[in-house]
């Protein structure tokens, strides 16, 4: 009787961290999905930029 208990006390844990995993992975993927928009959005202002520029465009990198 008592091993059952145990098992179900491991068990019920074993669930709750699951259930932390899930909500974890959860806003992880929210927030590569907020952060990948925002990098496309900078990316399509980057080529627009680029695109209408009268001539040409380098960068250069300061030695700090």
């Amino acid at each position: 009787m008592l091993f059952a208990k145990e098992l179900e006390e491991k068990n019920l844990a074993l669930m709750a961290a699951q259930e932390a995993l899930s909500d974890y992975s959860r806003t992880l993927e929210q927030q590569v999905a907020q952060r990948t928009a925002v990098l496309e959005e900078s990316q399509r202002t980057l080529s627009t930029l680029m695109s209408n520029l009268p001539g040409m465009a380098y960068r250069c990198e300061n030695d700090d």
